[in-house]
This record gives structure tokens, sequence and C-alpha cells, in this order.
């Protein structure tokens, strides 16, 4: 296990609390606080491909490769479900 890069936010998002990735896209999902949003980017470059809000709170993030949704839980009760 090693850190091979960094990625910048570039103020899309704020603290992150979950991290998903579709691994035969190569792209990442990340949940984050303040603003509430989910940021997608190319796990490849970084490169920012998305920004959509979710719900406030948010703990954590999954993708499911079988219909291609990513999730992201939220402790105000609601759970944002992102789909292409």
């Amino acid at each position: 296990m090693t850190v091979t890069a960094h990625y910048d936010l570039a103020g899309q998002g704020g603290s992150c609390a979950g991290l998903a990735i579709d691994r035969k896209n190569n792209i990442l999902f990340v949940s984050c606080h303040d603003p509430h949003t989910m940021v997608v980017l190319s796990a490849t470059d970084g490169r920012i491909l998305g920004t959509l809000p979710i719900g406030s709170g948010t703990d954590g993030a999954a993708f499911n490769p079988a219909s291609m949704e990513a999730f992201s839980a939220q402790s105000d009760g609601t759970l944002s479900v992102i789909k292409d």
C-alpha cells in the first residue's frame, strides 16, 4: 500500500467522509461535508467530472458495479443515489 497521488477537490467538496470507486471505469466518488456534495473524479488523473448535491452529515460512500450506482448515506436520514 503506497500513496501514488493526491487529488485536490478544487473547492468542490469540504471535508471528505466517504470514498467509493468504480474500478472498471476508474472513477472515484467522494462524499463531502460543507458543502454537502458528492464529487465525481477520474481515478487516473484527478480531473473533476462532476459535483452533485447530497444530504447533510454524510458518513460513507459505496459503489455497486452491478447497477452502476454510487451511494452516500447521511445522518439526516437520507440516502443519495447517483446513477449515470
